[in-house]
């Protein structure tokens, strides 16, 4: 089994044998739930992003499973927000339980469980963020979509306004394989960035600043501060 360093400094997607829901959870923990990203846009706007401990379970794809087994609210709620996040934390949702509830729906998102170690590095050097324009014939919906070409696939992250409206949570994850562009490919309301920075939320520090060109496509420099 992985622990969460190696997961982050993976150059190919792992073994489903070497990772757990677990062992996800925990890396959402170090990588992503203590951060916000905030995205300075050509335009003057600021995307702010956070990965809040209520939207874990949704894009592990844990409510997709369950609906195949429960369709009343009060046994499905158990596998979403806070009280999937509890529950996992406790050991009562793993794989296995997922399995058990229905196999064939828990490998058809074997690919976001397998892949979820990217999303640290989408959000943080992404290959382009667009406003969303939803795809004929696809159950995807977002406002904003960013991706990036990552070890042979492409991986997306899709946010949304939170419910307060003052900044944006991820609604989904998903992974397009042989890098292909389904999604991307008639976008055409591409955000220009002028930089990403990574903050800690508990001391407002600046983990990591990311600056763009002009042009937002290359990156002039990627500092680390201690």
């Amino acid at each position: 089994m992985y622990n969460v360093q190696q997961l982050y400094n993976l150059t190919q997607k792992p073994f489903i044998d070497k990772i757990s829901l677990q062992l996800l959870q925990e890396y959402y923990e170090t990588y992503l739930n203590p951060f916000s990203f905030c995205y300075t846009v050509s335009d003057g706007n600021t995307i702010e992003l956070r990965f809040l401990e209520r939207n874990f379970p949704h894009l592990c794809g844990l409510e997709t499973v369950a609906k195949k087994r429960y369709s009343k609210d009060s046994m499905l709620k158990r596998y979403r927000g806070d009280q999937g996040y509890n529950r996992i934390k406790s050991g009562e949702i793993d794989f296995q339980h997922l399995k058990n509830l229905h196999r064939k729906t828990f490998l058809s998102l074997k690919d976001k469980l397998l892949f979820f170690y990217q999303i640290p590095h989408i959000i943080t050097s992404p290959s382009a963020i667009f406003r969303y324009k939803k795809v004929t014939g696809s159950n995807i919906q977002c406002e904003i979509l960013i991706y990036d070409l990552l070890h042979g696939v492409c991986s997306h992250i899709g946010i949304e306004k939170d419910s307060s409206g003052l900044f944006y949570i991820p609604r989904t994850f998903f992974i397009e394989r042989n890098s292909g562009m389904k999604f991307i490919k008639d976008q055409d309301d591409q955000l220009n960035l002028i930089k990403i920075e990574q903050i800690e939320i508990s001391s407002g520090t600046v983990i990591k600043t990311i600056e763009y060109n002009s042009k937002n496509d290359e990156r002039e420099d990627n500092k680390q501060q201690n």
